[in-house]
């Protein structure tokens, strides 16, 4: 399901920390002919390419969701450093065909280098930050598998050059890499894994150990970021 983008007057919430002050690349004060429009998505792959998303382990997640509650852009400019921010409330499909937007704002044109792109995961409400559901199969048992992350997340992706036109609109889509995620879980730890009512739920409270070890793949890695851009 899309969700509809958020709105210009995001702005407001916009922060800017520079170095040198200039005022013409002040998002705040430039023209519609100076700025570009920049939005944030989640995209899900694995080093194979499956459709069904299958990951090392013998796992593979078939649906998710997740909460992108604060996103942030930090960049440098020849002379200034720039920080963007703004803050999202929807739900995002993990598992959409078309990925899903959030957390759109506009940035003023210009070359912008050394750039971080940070997604914070939160919980809201009765759901978690990001929930996954698939099967765990390893060839003797097939079970139902659910991982809950309740923890707040900070996805951390970085992007080498970019450069910012009022002409094309920019995506900076960052990439959960679902076989990554399940990276120094041993044949130990799922050999004992306890399940509730015949599903393998990990999560802070059942299958503690595979859940740090997720919990800490999710904060301690470079996520991929791709950078799309189209015309407007």
């Amino acid at each position: 399901m899309k969700q509809k983008l958020l709105a210009a007057a995001l702005l407001a919430s916009v922060a800017m920390v520079s170095c040198r002050k200039n005022n013409s690349m002040d998002a705040s004060t430039g023209g519609a002919n100076t700025n570009g429009n920049l939005n944030y998505t989640i995209t899900v792959t694995n080093p194979n390419g499956s459709t069904q998303k299958t990951t090392a382990n013998n796992f593979t997640w078939t649906s998710g969701f997740a909460y992108p509650r604060y996103v942030k852009f930090e960049a440098k400019t020849e002379n200034s450093k720039f920080e963007y921010t703004s803050t999202n409330d929807a739900r995002v499909d993990l598992m959409a065909a078309t990925a899903t937007n959030f957390g759109g704002f506009t940035i003023p044109n210009g070359d912008y280098k050394e750039i971080e792109v940070k997604i914070k995961l939160d919980k809201k409400g009765g759901e978690p930050a990001l929930q996954l559901d698939g099967q765990f199969d390893n060839g003797v048992v097939n079970v139902p598998v659910t991982l809950i992350i309740d923890e707040n997340i900070e996805l951390k992706s970085e992007v080498k050059d970019v450069t910012i036109t009022s002409d094309m609109d920019f995506t900076a889509a960052t990439q959960l890499d679902l076989s990554a995620l399940m990276d120094g879980i041993t044949t130990q730890m799922l050999m004992s894994v306890t399940l509730t009512d015949g599903r393998l739920i990990i999560s802070d409270d059942t299958n503690k150990a595979i859940y740090w070890v997720i919990v800490k793949n999710l904060r301690d890695k470079r996520h991929h970021c791709d950078w799309w851009k189209h015309k407007k």
